[in-house]
């Protein structure tokens, strides 16, 4: 907006003052770009509307006192009646010496505060970042001694300045608040400067006890080679003893905690066979197709009862004892052992808990060959001592040492083979609380099971369970399953094998008596199966348990050619008639039969 050029008492009292000059102070008073000036229409005639300038409502407009109103045309807008408000451009014309106003480019207002809205969203474009606004009442302020448009950004600008005021006020209020907040920041990062230094000193020490323990590394290895020092750790069981009032309750929960916390869905009877061998010198073997959980049975049923379940991978290229215990290897004159040897000890040195050793996939290779010397462990009453290499060889070293004249070095290597002989025995006694469970599959890539192991096994197979026998299942198990190996513990000696109870007048044994006269392959491992059951605080195995692991496992018949094998099995029908899982095992066995021409046991 230009300045103006002259004042108002000028115009009023300066005749020599032009018309154009007025104008301009008109345009400059009003603060209106391009000649605009507002006002309102008081009067009409045949030809014209007459329209009083206003500073800027309701004040006429002290300049044009020479001149009341600017004469207007009627061909402009004939629309136009008096009292409306309306805008123009200012547009002085000289006709006959004499100056008239006119307004042109006419535009009619609502109201008056379209004006005030027309004047905001000028100013608006000045202050685009802020937010303020002018109120109707606040424009008859003005007092048209300055430019419109400068007022108006007098008032915005004092307006703004009240509003910084209370935004300043805001500011000091948050960095007060900011500077407590810094206070407190400052006061935790001395705490965690603290913290921080508390654990460089933590790591400094943690790294000179590592470098200490890496110092120490040789000498204990050095200790442990001569035999001063144990591998072995004893360290406290604190897990609750789990005192259960009958056999058949711990049975029970081990069978809820496979379904309720491993999610692993075995018929009773299964559990039943299997806990029932555990109490037994047996070898309990489990088979049946892929995914009916053969590997996964003895293993959470270890952790059910707080025992450990080593596992080991039968190899395809086992060929003898070696390959399972290991062997004395005589240029060094050190035992090379095995995982299945060093298991074996482990469980000597702890004969409170119990351990299942599971040879996984046994039949990969000819199970009596690798296993010969440990089928023996299964016909002794006491321990058996598994013999290693001959006590000779450690006598010779030990008479070697005590007439050495050697250097110092000769004598440490002698003193290192005696200390190894010293951790593996020439013999060893199998430990009381270890069971041997094997798996088995039954493909092209598998060895045949011959009599003598399935002599000296319980057979377990497993087959899938249908929806139907699953619901019935799931309806009988324990409301409340407390097993749990991480808290609770059954101890070894809850499965001590107990002395032989040779009950020979017992219902069960005049059963298989009366098998075994039919002709049908009944060892006298049975016999002993049942009377180390006997012996114990209670009686569970049946005639089906007792006929389905030791019994039928055994048969392998010519059914085809042999008529008497038909009429053995239908008698032995009629003694096992209420037996109902070896009564169905039997009737898928013959129907094998009709297409194999022989009746066994094992399924393909």
């Amino acid at each position: 907006m230009e300045n103006i050029k002259v004042t108002k008492e000028e115009l009023l009292h300066n005749p020599k003052i032009t018309n154009e000059e007025i104008c301009d102070y008109a345009y400059g008073i009003l603060g209106t770009d391009n000649g605009w000036v507002y006002g309102r229409i008081v009067e009409e005639n045949t030809k014209s509307f007459q329209m009083r300038p206003y500073d800027v409502y309701g004040k006429p407009a002290t300049l044009f006192l020479r001149e009341k109103t600017c004469r207007i045309d009627l061909d402009r807008d004939k629309d136009l009646k008096i009292g409306n408000y309306i805008c123009g451009r200012l547009d002085p014309r000289k006709d006959k010496n004499k100056w008239s106003y006119y307004l042109i480019d006419v535009g009619r207002l609502d109201s008056k505060e379209e004006f005030t809205n027309k004047l905001i969203e000028k100013l608006k474009k000045k202050w685009e970042s802020e937010d303020f606004r002018i109120d109707n009442d606040d424009l008859p302020q003005f007092d048209g001694k300055i430019a419109l448009y400068d007022w108006a950004t007098d008032y915005v600008e004092a307006m703004l300045e009240r509003k910084h005021k209370v935004f300043n006020r805001k500011i000091e209020t948050g960095k007060a608040e900011l500077e407590g907040i810094v206070n407190k920041i400052d006061k935790k990062q001395s705490e965690l400067n603290k913290i921080q230094g508390n654990k460089n000193q933590m790591e400094e020490e943690f790294k000179q006890l590592k470098k200490q323990i890496k110092e120490a590394e040789p000498k204990y290895a050095h200790y442990l080679e001569l035999g001063i020092l144990s591998d072995h750790q004893m360290v406290p069981d604190i897990r609750k003893d789990y005192a259960y009032s009958s056999y058949e309750e711990l049975i029970n929960q081990v069978w809820g905690y496979l379904w309720k916390n491993e999610n692993l869905y075995y018929e009773k009877a299964i559990i039943k066979a299997f806990m029932n061998a555990l109490r037994t010198k047996q070898l309990t073997l489990l088979w049946g197709r892929p995914g009916t959980g053969k590997t996964s049975l003895p293993i959470k049923v270890a952790h059910a009862l707080g025992a450990k379940c080593i596992r080991i991978q039968v190899q395809s290229n086992w060929t003898d004892n070696q390959d399972l215990i290991g062997f004395f290897n005589v240029v060094d004159k050190r035992y090379v052992s095995t995982q299945f040897l060093d298991a074996l000890i482990e469980a000597e040195k702890n004969p409170e808990q119990l351990y299942f050793i599971l040879l996984d996939e046994m039949n990969l290779a000819n199970v009596e060959y690798y296993f010969s010397e440990m089928l023996n462990v299964f016909t002794w009453d006491k321990p058996y001592e598994l013999p290693l290499y001959s006590d000779r060889i450690r006598t010779r070293l030990q008479a070697e040492l005590k007439e050495a004249e050697v250097a110092e070095e000769d004598i440490r290597e002698l003193v290192a083979q005696l200390a190894d002989m010293d951790y593996y025995k020439p013999s060893f006694k199998i430990p009381e609380n270890v069971r041997f469970v094997g798996t088995l599959n039954t493909d092209a890539t598998t060895k045949t099971i011959s009599p003598k192991v399935i002599d000296r096994s319980c057979l377990i197979e497993l087959q899938a369970m249908a929806e139907e026998v699953k619901r019935t299942e799931a309806e009988n198990l324990p409301e409340t399953v407390v097993l749990d190996g991480n808290r609770v513990v059954v101890k070894a000696e809850r499965f001590k094998v107990p002395p032989a109870n040779n009950n020979e007048d017992s219902d069960l044994l005049s059963k298989i008596n009366e098998i075994r006269v039919l002709g049908l392959p009944v060892s006298n491992r049975v016999k002993t199966y049942i009377n180390q059951w006997n012996g114990g605080d209670e009686t569970l195995i049946d005639l089906d348990e007792v006929v389905l692991v030791k019994i039928l496992p055994a048969i392998d018949l010519d059914y085809k050619h042999n008529h008497q094998t038909k009429t053995m099995i239908e008698e032995l029908k009629k003694i096992i008639q209420d037996c109902e899982r070896s009564f169905r095992k039997i009737e898928r066995m013959e129907k094998q039969a009709t297409d194999t021409e022989r009746l066994k046991y094992w399924e393909d």
